[in-house]
């Protein structure tokens, strides 16, 4: 019986030290695995499309997103483009259940819609955007009503009394930025920010332009500039110049990946534990810090007695 026992014990530490292993390989992974983007992006004739992903553990996490503009031959030609569909759809209508067609259409929708759309996957279940709930005017006029707002008359007389709180306080801005502290505080941030913004840049980029203006000569001078920068930049960006028609079309594709969760509290840790940061956050919460009405009465009775 106790060897039954210690056999099942056994097994159950294996499984929970197994389990326990995984967890920690899946928080290593949250932390030290950065997402993936990739962009493209297309301009001609006032249109504008641009779609891209963004990514984490291959499909895991997956985010596409996509903008949309369209000009006046851009809208023409999808409003023709729906008009085909939708006669199309009508041929194909006993065919199709009302739930393919109802998924169909809002997609088409999102397609063709000027704009910005986006979702989020979580191992392929769409968890975001939610559902469009109906907005409820009266509720919304409701609340606008019994939302309290004081007289034009009030915000003015805070306004004035504010700027004047600003003013009084001008010097005293001017010795906190003077200060060597306020100065190496700033480039504790900045450094953090630029090193994160860095792990950022795209590791792959390649563009394309077909440029024509209403002069030549500006045309060529656009090519000079280009000339100037090909040493720099070599074949990422593709430069076709039109010295006959005024057009700028182009396109271009960007991959990279952000920086990790681990980098991202690393850099925190950094900034928020500089003694530098920290004496220069509470010189400005001090400096900014209102005074009391009570405090005010005093001083301004005081100012009077003398």
């Amino acid at each position: 019986m106790i060897s039954v026992l210690l056999t099942v014990g056994k097994y159950t530490g294996l499984a929970l030290l197994c389990l326990l292993a995984l967890l920690l390989l899946f928080a290593l992974l949250l932390l030290f695995c950065p997402f993936r983007y990739s962009v493209n992006a297309a301009f001609a004739d006032g249109d504008i499309e641009a779609n891209g992903n963004l990514r984490f553990l291959g499909r895991f996490i997956y985010a596409p997103f996509a903008y949309t503009k369209r000009g006046k031959s851009g809208q023409e030609a999808a409003d023709a483009q729906a008009a085909e569909s939708e006669e199309n759809k009508r041929g194909d209508a006993e065919r199709e259940n009302q739930e393919n067609k109802e998924n169909q259409e809002s997609a088409e929708n999102q397609e063709n819609a000027d704009g910005f759309t986006y979702a989020v996957r979580l191992c392929g279940i769409r968890i975001l955007p939610p559902k469009a709930k109906p907005k409820k005017k009266e509720a919304e006029e409701e609340k606008k009503k019994e939302s309290p707002s004081g007289s034009f008359y009030d915000k003015i007389k805070d306004g004035v009394e504010e700027s004047g709180r600003l003013m009084e306080k001008a010097p005293a801005f001017l010795d906190f930025l003077r200060k060597a502290g306020t100065g190496r505080a700033f480039r504790r941030v900045t450094a953090s920010l630029f090193s994160l913004l860095y792990a950022m840049r795209p590791r792959v980029l390649k563009g394309e332009l077909t440029l024509g203006l209403s002069d030549p000569a500006a045309t060529g001078y656009a090519c000079a500039g280009y000339a100037l920068l090909y040493p720099t930049i070599g074949d990422t960006f593709t430069l076709t110049p039109d010295f006959e028609n005024e057009v700028m079309d182009g396109s271009c594709k960007a991959s990279g990946r952000l920086f990790s969760l681990a980098a991202a509290l690393w850099q925190a840790l950094v900034v928020l534990l500089d003694k530098d940061v920290q004496d220069t956050f509470r010189r400005f919460r001090a400096l900014t810090a209102k005074q009391p009405a009570a405090r005010d009465n005093k001083q301004r009775k005081g100012k009077n007695d003398g």
